[in-house]
């Protein structure tokens, strides 16, 4: 407090106490005091004796000596504290230039000792408390010292004979990173070091000579490895740290991060590369992006095998909520009560991350090899794989995947481009024990084709199993990391196996199965993947190969079937007729291929009022025939037809574009007909699986009127509802899988 404005209260004060003391009270009762008037208090006032005033003066100079010195003494504690801190900062600045010249010496002995001054210089600093007005510049001094031995380990990483041999610039970046990690670990605090466990550690474009061992550590400090190359071994052990930003770096021995024993957590956007291999083991990653990223470049190895990637029990986490304003997860306030409670209760998870396996090929003198990947036990929002090697193996087996995996071999010319057949070598890509969740806009596992090359990846399936989501959510702590040799289903009816079968006729097309572990519905239809229509054939034959397929969603927007107009008819035949005209057809197309669309035949269907259209919100989709029997084709006696009764049957399909038609098509003819008949040319390998994977049997090979074989199939109603053909999977069968561990030091 200022000394005038104290001596005036002080004055003031003692006045009154003069004027009232010794005179008696009033009358007044309590009741009619009115603190606002000072004329209803009890005294009696009167002006004070020339005693009382000197008393007055006498207290009144008393106050203002004391709050003087008091003033004067805070002062002189500032003044000498500024004094000091401008001594300590000139004391900086003056040792700091001896480091300097310490750190440019050629002597290595002479650098290792003024990295000791420096981090000492560190440890000795004040450490001010975050409301002092100096906080700000002892941050700067300390993050102007990490910045400083960042740039010594740079410079020691650089290849110089003059600054000492590789040994005792190794021995020096050793201790400059263990000065830094022992500071930015909270575990490790104590009055003797500095604390920079929430300051940017900076080691972009540097040369590491010395293995990287982050051991029993907690910190928030932001490391920053892009750009850095790590000639040793670089491991990660029982730690919690803080962001990792390493998408650059490059890794010549081993990553190891976790272990089977202890949790690891990192908050990362990448997993990090290695040619002598990775693993990360019980692992948490977080992330602030909907997914994170494995980046495997392939680069020039002289054609040997490179070493296993190992991603094994780990979970990847977003930090930031991805669901919409109106989600429950957001009722209560703006930030999301999962990430809060650490404990998702959306349908979208918005917890869990997406994992994108990226692989490329970086240089023209790689040579396939066996590459092993393995992801494992892990659980995360989206699996998603392109890949560029044909040579790759990856097991991807006992994970929880909650919107299905996606593999894509991406089209030559892109940043990912296929090997070609003849350089790469067989590999292998096991999808098994799996747990999927009820997707809600795609199937469960699906794989693409961009490119026409051949693959020579082999896939093997076995024991995926289908979770509804709700299902999940109630149950996701007693699956998350089970093994099935020890699951007890109890009365969990709505389980279903997923089951795969490679159309042998047809390579890298899949066909997809759910069963239920009882006798329900499958909770998603049956659907078709991988390569749906064959490079040899015409555009409008592989558009209808794609239409037939079968595909998992049901419901298609404004989809409807019903008697096709003129229009319809024009409009289907004019995309043909485009799509011909676009490209030159090889001599060599069969011609049922090249003129599978009989125009004339369906437009004298049109006109009996036997032609059908199937059409969306964005128009016509396929045309189709379904017409009464009999038909003169199917009189033939070497056809052994399962029914001898009225039919109708179906013929002349065509169509321009979607998925799923052929199911939607059949399913409108059973609503018309208890008996259907139908045939089609042996070589049409997409509309004999469509037909079969409907539930249409198989009833012998017939002459058309071409001379071309056909097959002949029919469906009848009663027989489809009993058909156990597909037997119901009663219970889970465990599949063995032996799985070396490709790294057997972790």
């Amino acid at each position: 407090m200022d000394p005038l404005i104290l001596a005036i209260i002080l004055l003031a004060a003692s006045c009154f106490i003069a004027s009232v003391w010794d005179s008696p009270l009033s009358t007044n009762t309590l009741s009619t005091i009115d603190i606002l008037k000072p004329s209803t208090w009890p005294f009696v006032y009167h002006w004070p004796s020339a005693e009382a005033m000197k008393l007055c003066v006498t207290i009144t100079g008393a106050g203002l000596a004391f709050a003087a010195w008091q003033q004067k003494h805070h002062d002189n504690v500032f003044n000498t504290t500024q004094a000091k801190i401008v001594a300590e900062r000139e004391e900086y600045w003056k040792r700091r230039e001896q480091v300097f010249q310490l750190l440019g010496s050629k002597n290595p002995a002479l650098r290792l000792g003024a990295i000791s001054l420096l981090t000492e210089l560190a440890d000795k600093a004040k450490q001010t408390s975050p409301q002092d007005e100096n906080a700000s510049n002892l941050e700067d001094l300390h993050q102007h010292i990490i910045d400083t031995l960042c740039l010594q380990v740079r410079r020691e990483g650089m290849s110089n004979n003059e600054d000492g041999s590789e040994h005792d610039r190794r021995k020096i970046q050793h201790t400059i990173i263990e000065a830094i990690l022992v500071r930015i670990n909270t575990r490790m605090r104590n009055g003797n070091y500095a604390d920079w466990s929430q300051h940017t550690i900076s080691l972009t474009h540097c040369n590491i000579l010395t293995p990287i061992n982050i051991v029993n550590m907690a910190t928030q400090a932001t490391l920053i490895l892009e750009g850095t190359t790590f000639t040793k071994l670089f491991r990660i052990a029982d730690s919690n740290l803080g962001p990792i930003f390493w998408t650059t770096s490059t890794f010549e021995d081993q990553i190891l991060v976790g272990s089977s024993k202890k949790l690891v957590t990192i908050q990362t956007e990448t997993i990090p590369f290695s040619k002598g291999g990775t693993a990360f083991i019980n692992t948490t990653l977080n992330t602030s992006h909907k997914y994170v990223t494995i980046d495997i470049q392939r680069r020039k190895n002289n054609g040997k095998d490179e070493s296993a990637f190992l991603i094994r029990n780990c979970t990847f986490y977003c930090k930031e909520c991805t669901c919409n304003p109106y989600c429950p997860c957001k009722t209560k306030s703006s930030s999301c009560s999962c990430i809060i409670n650490d404990q998702c209760t959306c349908e979208s998870n918005c917890t869990y991350a997406e994992l994108d396996v990226i692989e490329t090929v970086k240089d023209r003198a790689y040579k396939p090899t066996t590459s092993p990947i393995e992801i494992s036990n892990c659980r995360m929002r989206q699996l998603f794989a392109r890949l560029s090697n044909n040579s790759t193996n990856i097991t991807i087996h006992l994970n929880t995947i909650l919107e299905g995996l996606r593999i894509v071999y991406p089209q030559a010319g892109q940043t990912s481009s296929i090997l070609a057949k003849s350089e790469s070598k067989h590999s292998t890509i096991r999808i098994l024990n799996n747990i999927f969740t009820t997707p809600s806009k795609c199937a469960p596992i699906e794989i693409y084709y961009e490119t026409n090359e051949a693959t020579t990846s082999t896939y093997e399936f076995a024991t995926n199993l289908l979770l509804p989501t709700h299902m999940y959510q109630q149950s996701k702590y007693q699956f998350a990391g089970y093994y099935f040799g020890n699951l007890t289903f109890g009365n969990f009816t709505q389980i279903q196996t997923i089951e795969a079968t490679e159309l042998t006729d047809q390579s890298d097309h899949f066909h997809f199965d759910c069963f239920p572990h009882h006798s329900n519905e499958p909770s998603i239809q049956s659907w078709d993947t991988g390569r749906l229509s064959t490079s040899s054939s015409t555009i409008p034959f592989q558009l209808l190969e794609r239409a037939l397929s079968c595909h998992h969603e049901g419901n298609f927007e404004h989809f409807q079937i019903e008697p096709a107009t003129k229009r319809d008819y024009q409009f289907i035949k004019r995309e043909i007729e485009y799509y011909n005209a676009k490209e030159e057809t090889a001599s060599d197309t069969a011609y049922w291929i090249r003129d599978y669309a009989n125009f004339d035949a369906i437009s004298s269907d049109l006109n009996s009022g036997n032609c059908y259209s199937a059409s969306d919100r964005n128009g016509p989709i396929a045309l189709f025939s379904l017409i009464q029997g009999p038909h003169k084709l199917y009189e033939n006696k070497g056809i052994a037809w399962h029914l001898d009764t009225d039919y109708y049957y179906i013929q002349h399909v065509v169509a321009i574009r979607g998925k799923g038609i052929a199911s939607k098509i059949f399913e409108f003819a059973t609503r018309h007909a208890h008996h259907l008949r139908t045939h089609t040319h042996e070589g049409n390998f997409a509309m004999r699986h469509a037909l079969e994977a409907f539930g249409f049997k198989k009833c012998g090979a017939f002459k058309d009127e071409d001379g071309a074989t056909c097959i002949a199939y029919d469906w009848i109603k009663d027989l489809a509802s009993t058909d156990n053909t597909h037997p119901l999977i009663n219970r889970i069968h465990y599949s063995t899988v032996i799985m070396p561990n490709p790294m057997p030091n972790l």
